[in-house]
């Protein structure tokens, strides 16, 4: 299933590069991704690893913020998309990152939410792997209720495949590999009900 869902990921995202290079960022992801670089800045972090990193947008960022930067995403197209921005990028999947090296953080913002429920703990544990002692991983998505499966709404073809989860569910995974800096659940979307769930996690040799 994995294998699968990996494959039209990569499917769809491949097809997808410059429709996502013409996205705006939104303002509540700003602030949250300015919220955890001054979090590095202030823990004197250098290093950071971004997976499912796109088109660059966010590795820019903290590359032009002064941060060692080292981008990864399961689509090649994204890869070349963000190598032509400068940054230092390579295609790996979720399991694979672990063979990059080790870093101070990790930024991941919606990519976790295409992750089988019963293969979150290994993805989790890959993260870890990749983190110095001490290190803070950034986990965003939207969520706030349970789905897994494609969307009849999405407009990527082949369509994506899609774990969301309630707060308690991530909060609950994430506590079986890390410790717990931050939760936020922030509404985007009103009229729907639409949430995004960040959190912020520091790799701890005692959890």
């Amino acid at each position: 299933m994995y294998a699968t869902i990996r494959e039209r990921l990569q499917a769809a995202y491949d097809r997808s590069v410059d429709e996502r290079e013409a996205n705006a960022t939104q303002d509540w992801k700003k602030r949250v991704r300015s919220d955890f670089l001054a979090l590095l800045q202030s823990q004197r972090k250098s290093t950071i690893l971004e997976v499912g990193a796109g088109t660059g947008v966010h590795g820019l960022h903290f590359q032009e913020a002064g941060l060692d930067v080292f981008c990864t995403d399961l689509s090649p197209a994204m890869v070349e998309r963000c190598r032509s921005k400068g940054l230092r990028a390579r295609q790996a999947d979720f399991l694979s990152v672990g063979s990059i090296g080790t870093f101070d953080a990790i930024f991941s913002m919606n990519c976790f939410l295409h992750v089988p429920p019963d293969r979150l703990c290994d993805v989790l544990c890959a993260m870890r792997k990749s983190l110095a002692d001490g290190g803070l991983l950034y986990w965003g998505q939207y969520g706030g209720t349970s789905h897994t499966g494609t969307l009849e709404t999405d407009q990527y073809e082949p369509k994506r495949y899609f774990s969301m989860l309630t707060d308690d569910e991530l909060l609950s995974a994430g506590e079986r590999v890390f410790e717990l800096v931050s939760f936020e659940s922030i509404v985007v979307d009103r009229h729907w009900d639409q949430r995004f769930q960040s959190s912020i996690w520091r790799r701890a040799d005692d959890v």
